[in-house]
């Protein structure tokens, strides 16, 4: 008896080639069939899955599920691997959770009771490219929860409740072959009136540089460079290169771009007298795009965070430098308007979310955990080495500018948020500061009465006196939620942060 799925081939391949090859490419129009893979646990997690189920059967998905389909008396393992093996199914989906991951880790060959799990065996058998992750929950460093032999692959996330229904249609829409976003066909290659060489071409060979904007290129140009980079880099390397080579590549890439750009905006600050409000949104825009190219490229099927870490480092460089620049030019208003800010940048969903200034902090997992032991350099933080070094390449900034402002934004986050330790930036080249305690710059120079007026307009208060006032509120609250010692890095001491002197001096 001829199946259904022949007669469809029979007739797809009765049609010309090119009618066929359309039809496969906008997706079937028949009921697709998924297994549900996931953990039995509590009945409360059982009932999540058949709920989620049934969503996926009221789109149209003809769901294999072990509630619905496994007949009493039936032996769980065979109709596991029998329903995931299965040529009808188009997709395996797996709910992915801790006690998924702790199982699949654990288990071999599908040996296992009260769980329904694609184990590596049978995940071998089958095309890999039916199975979809979907991430249900998350570890207490934040990662997604996926067993060892699925890490790399691309997975939907439905840890974030806000965005169920976005999640959910993107699950959908793949399973259907109907992607929202359809890549178009290349348009011609555009003519360069004036071509335009590699920035760091542009830069003389030592650190004296003409002050005449028209030397260098504007401020706007510049980020748009910049950003036209970060945008190539989001493209994965799939050759065997430990990860940490990659990210390492991607961020030397990058460096000449932020370098030029660190000089123009240096022009901007020192020349043109810009107006803050427009300063604040030329650098709320840079921050935020370069941040969305933190992501896949449309059409990326698998991915690791860290394949990204690179983008997240220069974006995190941006954001430490920028306000080490203000700092240099006194721009202490702009530097209040940057903290106390909603920022908000473009999934590679396109979806936008809101953020505060400590969202463009990146913890370089690729370089602080995987390179150093990999290379067992016994470092506290590779990262904050790396950061060092690039420091000695910029033209209008130096280390000790750079570290003062990596321990001020630490400062300034903690009054701004002084009850929500997550919107805090960790100053990781704080393992460079020889002690806590010591009141770093500009905070030194509250004991001139002019000056001090003028450093508090940077913790948004309007003058030196409101500022104890609102600095001894601050220390009350974020006393209770203070991060533990013991690290090998030396935080400022956000109690002691204002000198002991204040405003005794003109």
């Amino acid at each position: 008896m001829t199946t259904k799925k022949e007669r469809l081939d029979e007739e797809v391949q009765k049609r010309p080639v090119d009618v066929a090859l359309k039809d496969i490419s906008r997706g079937s129009t028949e009921h697709p069939k998924v297994f549900l893979s996931y953990a039995w646990s509590d009945p409360d997690h059982i009932e999540r899955v058949r709920l989620f189920a049934d969503r996926l059967i009221g789109k149209g998905i003809d769901v294999i599920l072990d509630v619905y389909d496994n007949k009493p008396g039936h032996e769980l393992n065979h109709f596991m691997e029998q329903s995931a093996t299965d040529d009808t199914v188009t997709h395996v989906l797996v709910i992915a959770d801790k006690i998924y991951s702790d199982k699949a880790n654990a288990r071999k060959g599908g040996v296992g009771t009260e769980t329904q799990l694609i184990s590596p065996d049978v995940y071998k058998k089958i095309d890999q490219t039916k199975v979809v992750p979907l991430v249900f929950e998350r570890d207490e460093n934040g990662e997604a929860c996926l067993p060892a032999y699925m890490k790399s692959r691309h997975y939907i996330d439905f840890t974030d409740e806000s965005q169920f229904d976005a999640s959910l249609d993107e699950l959908v829409r793949h399973i259907y072959g109907q992607p929202k976003h359809v890549k178009p066909k290349l348009g011609p290659i555009p003519i360069f009136e004036f071509p335009m060489k590699h920035p760091a071409d542009k830069l003389p060979p030592n650190k004296e540089r003409s002050m005449s904007v028209g030397t260098y290129m504007n401020f706007d140009t510049a980020c748009n460079e910049l950003v036209s980079t970060l945008k190539k880099l989001r493209k994965i390397d799939g050759s065997d290169t430990p990860i940490d080579e990659k990210i390492i590549t991607g961020i030397n890439t990058a460096e000449p771009y932020v370098d030029t750009l660190l000089a123009e905006l240096d022009s901007l600050l020192n020349i043109d007298k810009i107006e803050d409000k427009k300063l604040v949104e030329k650098i709320d825009r840079l921050l935020t795009t370069s941040k969305s190219n933190a992501a896949p490229l449309p059409g990326t099927n698998s991915w690791r965070d860290s394949d990204y870490e690179h983008i997240g480092y220069i974006v995190h460089e941006l954001a430490t430098t920028i306000i080490a620049l203000l700092v240099k030019y006194r721009r202490f208003q702009v530097i209040s308007d940057l903290m106390n800010r909603t920022y908000f940048y473009k999934t590679h969903l396109g979806e936008l979310r809101a953020i505060t200034f400590n969202s463009f902090y990146q913890y370089m997992r690729s370089l602080d955990e995987y390179r150093n032991q990999r290379l067992k350099l016994n470092r506290i933080s590779v990262a904050a080495d790396m950061q060092k070094e690039n420091s000695t390449k910029y033209t209008v900034l130096d280390f000790n500018e750079l570290l003062n402002a990596d321990s001020l934004l630490y400062l300034l986050t903690r009054f701004y948020f002084p009850d929500d330790r997550s919107a805090w930036w960790f100053p990781r080249l704080s393992v460079y500061n020889s002690r806590s305690e010591n009141v770093i710059d500009p905070m030194g120079e509250l004991i001139s009465r002019s000056r001090a007026n003028e450093i508090a307009k940077m913790f948004g208060t309007v003058n030196i006196d409101k500022l104890i006032e609102a600095h001894k509120t601050a220390n009350e609250i974020t006393s209770k939620i203070d991060y533990n010692a013991g690290w090998n890095f030396n935080l400022p001491s956000f109690s002691n942060m204002l000198p002991e002197r204040i405003a005794e001096l003109p």
